[in-house]
């Protein structure tokens, strides 16, 4: 099976059980993504957030 991905955007992919997911960047653009696995397999996705002080926010 192929998929096909766009390589102008900035975004991580995991792959599990044949199936393809996108995670979505930290709103704001300033976080961290955690990927919890288990048996060898992507389970879980923790996504953070931060929002840095002092600068102008849209």
């Amino acid at each position: 099976m192929e998929v096909k991905i766009n390589l102008e955007e900035n975004r991580v992919y995991v792959v599990s059980n044949q199936k393809l997911t996108s995670m979505n960047p930290p709103d704001g653009g300033y976080g961290e993504t955690k990927i919890m696995w288990q048996n060898d397999k992507a389970v879980h996705v923790t996504t953070k957030f931060t929002t840095r002080i002092g600068e102008n926010r849209k």
